[in-house]
């Protein structure tokens, strides 16, 4: 997170630091920021060690203007939530049926792979990812044509 805010050089700092997304002076510290995510809204302890959540900076802030990370304004959500509601707005189509899913959690969740193989099959990692919901025909996916 820090890097992603403050690293120029982190392959994601231009969709955080380079959008003047900042994490509060107190998260600087790990051991305050431990003690302090554990607090928020949507923290299990269990859930957490299986990382199916992930830290949403802007339920609570909206979507534009200048962010930061902070125990004011995150909480926890499920990945697939949370990248559905966010930006991750990489729009494939899937090739068995021409379907077009405007982001791939939307996909995931019709086809059932997860939007991490989906986009590796979309790149031509995988093969396939996961199966039609109705026939059971394993998916091919492609990003989607501008």
């Amino acid at each position: 997170m820090i890097s992603r805010c403050y690293n120029i050089n982190t392959p994601r700092y231009q969709a955080y630091g380079g959008k003047n997304v900042t994490v509060c002076s107190d998260w600087h510290n790990f051991t305050t920021f431990y003690k302090e995510v554990q607090e928020l809204d949507g923290w299990i302890d269990e859930v957490h060690h299986s990382w199916c959540k992930e830290l949403d900076k802007d339920s609570k802030q909206g979507w534009s203007g200048d962010k930061v990370y902070s125990k004011e304004t995150c909480i926890w959500r499920d990945k697939e939530e949370n990248n559905e509601d966010q930006g991750h707005q990489i729009s494939v189509t899937c090739v068995n049926t021409g379907e077009v899913f405007r982001n791939l959690a939307r996909a995931s969740k019709w086809g059932g792979g997860s939007y991490c193989s989906i986009h590796k099959c979309a790149k031509g990692i995988y093969n396939t990812s996961g199966r039609h919901p109705i026939t059971n025909e394993r998916l091919k996916w492609k990003f989607k044509e501008s």
